[in-house]
């Protein structure tokens, strides 16, 4: 069967792991909120969506230069007066018109470069505009944009700004699409690829510009599904470097902690008393980690009180786990620098810093979801009387050690 004392040395570094992605958490999303992490990734998504990559348009203007320049030489080498007369009449026309097409597209893709781009006029649209946040990494852009509100700007774009009650939406859409610029601002193209999806989803709709506005709600969704995922790898690699300022500045050593699990029956059985009392204290730590990540998603810092309420929120409740968590599995485990470093620090320090970073940035959700599985595991396992004792919060609390 199991190991028990495995077991519970695991379940003692795993509630340690917790606690702390719980204060790294907090610090992440403060920090988050603060520098505009989540507008700075929306931007980028709407710029994917609306504009072109510019690697892509380097290298089709460069494909589009070796086409003209080799039909250029087509036309004006090839004269053989042997070819019948009314075949060559047909290539010259049929090269003429491939050399007009390919000049327009070259012309197109040299003159856009000095154009706006797509997304810079999504952004100056008064619905965007008036969402702005002003954050250090995002200046005068909104955090959070509704998929309706996507689809409405665009659809405004469009169909530009000489709109009138009752008028038909569908033949101004048409020409936008056709002519490959916004009609909201003539000097706005719309880049190759863009245009070919926003032709492409305006065909599926049929010219029905209600169908057109859900095919643009599907589209920013399916873009949001890609976002939360970028979002979560800047966020992961924040929380790592936060795990690293706080596994050094509580001088929380993995190595150390499992040492101390491993040769203190006492301490251990202290951990794991004070893991059980925090687990049945917060059966709903998951649903409330992701309240808090909705709070951040949707704030903007135009709305200051709002901002304001969850930086408190955040605030307290980290002071709130630092005071009173942190603060007595420190005290059991001999956590922290009291008697100095040298009294603290041995040779394996650094890489039980390292260690700790490297599981606080796997998130709290991650560890509380283990922690309630590996509890769960133990009480299915251990011998009842032992599981009793073990799982009492009331156990009496050993002198710190060290």
């Amino acid at each position: 069967m199991f190991n028990n004392v495995a077991l519970d040395v695991v379940i003692g570094l795993v509630f340690v792991y917790l606690l702390y992605s719980l204060l790294g958490t907090f610090i992440e999303e403060f920090i988050a909120t603060n520098i505009g992490l989540r507008g700075w990734v929306l931007e980028k998504a709407i710029k994917r969506m609306l504009d072109d990559d510019e690697r892509n348009f380097k290298r089709k203007q460069h494909d589009l230069t070796l086409q003209l320049d080799e039909i250029n030489k087509l036309i004006a080498d090839d004269h053989s007066p042997e070819e019948c007369k009314n075949v060559w009449q047909e290539k010259v026309r049929l090269i003429h018109k491939a050399k007009e097409d390919l000049h327009k597209a070259h012309v197109y893709a040299l003159c856009g470069s000095t154009g706006k781009k797509f997304s810079e006029v999504f952004y100056a649209h008064p619905l965007i505009k008036y969402l702005a946040a002003d954050t250090l990494l995002l200046k005068n852009k909104p955090s959070y944009i509704e998929p309706e509100t996507f689809a409405k700007v665009v659809i405004d774009l469009l169909r530009g700004k000489n709109m009138a009650a009752g008028s038909s939406d569908r033949q101004p859409i048409q020409n936008s699409l056709t002519n490959g610029l916004l009609a909201w601002d003539n000097n706005a193209r719309i880049e190759h690829d863009t245009l070919i999806y926003l032709t492409s989803i305006w065909a599926d709709a049929q010219g029905d510009v209600t169908k057109f506005d859900a095919n643009l709600v599907q589209w920013f969704n399916q873009m949001m599904d890609r976002t939360t995922g970028w979002y979560k790898k800047y966020t992961q690699v924040i929380l790592l470097v936060v795990g690293l300022f706080i596994a050094i500045g509580f001088n929380v050593d993995t190595i150390g902690i499992v040492k101390t699990l491993q040769n203190n029956p006492t301490i251990r059985d202290q951990v794991l008393a004070q893991a059980n009392a925090f687990s049945k204290a917060h059966p709903t730590l998951d649903a409330d980690l992701a309240a808090n990540a909705r709070l951040v998603a949707q704030v903007n810092s135009p709305k200051l009180d709002s901002l304001k309420q969850l930086h408190d929120k955040l605030y307290k409740q980290a002071t709130e786990l630092v005071g009173k968590d942190i603060s007595s599995i420190n005290d059991v485990l001999a956590i922290g620098w009291n008697g100095g470093i040298c009294k603290n620090y041995k040779w394996f320090t650094p890489f039980g810093w390292i260690l700790t970073a490297l599981a606080i940035s796997m998130g709290a959700p991650f560890w509380f979801d283990l922690l309630n599985k590996l509890m769960q595991l133990r009480s299915s396992v251990a011998p009842k009387d032992d599981a009793k004792t073990k799982s009492d919060p009331a156990v009496t609390p050993v002198k710190r050690v060290g």
